[in-house]
């Protein structure tokens, strides 16, 4: 364990509580995810065709194996939470891990309720 005091100090820069320090690398951080966003969001609307077969795979399910297919997926999601999180609270970065914690709760529960309400029984995707 030699080596977790030499990584949290390339890692973690300590500074007093309350006081807030902005890195210039995070503005270039901040201008590559909009870059990477609006990427993703122009992508969003022409999918290749191996996207359109696992759909259509998936949609080829018997409705048990389906429901096992999705929840398995939002498992996955929340592990991969979990794992950013338990990083930060190891790195004892805790405003942030607290921070990202309650973002990633809030965009879990606005997703239930968004696909609850837009789902309909003539929507090509099942209702969960």
């Amino acid at each position: 364990m030699q080596w977790l005091p030499a990584l949290r100090s390339r890692v973690v820069s300590r500074l007093p509580d309350g006081v807030a320090r902005r890195r210039p690398g995070d503005a270039a951080r901040v201008a590559v995810a909009i870059g990477v966003l609006a990427a993703a969001s122009v992508h969003a609307f022409h999918p290749t065709q191996v996207e359109r077969d696992v759909a259509e795979w998936a949609q080829d399910l018997p409705a048990g194996a389906f429901d096992a297919l999705r929840f398995l997926y939002e498992l996955l999601s929340l592990w991969a939470i979990g794992i950013v999180v338990t990083a930060l609270v190891f790195l004892r970065r805790w405003r942030l891990a607290r921070d990202l914690a309650a973002a990633a709760l809030v965009a879990w529960c606005w997703a239930a309720v968004s696909r609850s309400s837009c789902t309909s029984p003539t929507s090509p995707m099942r209702s969960g």
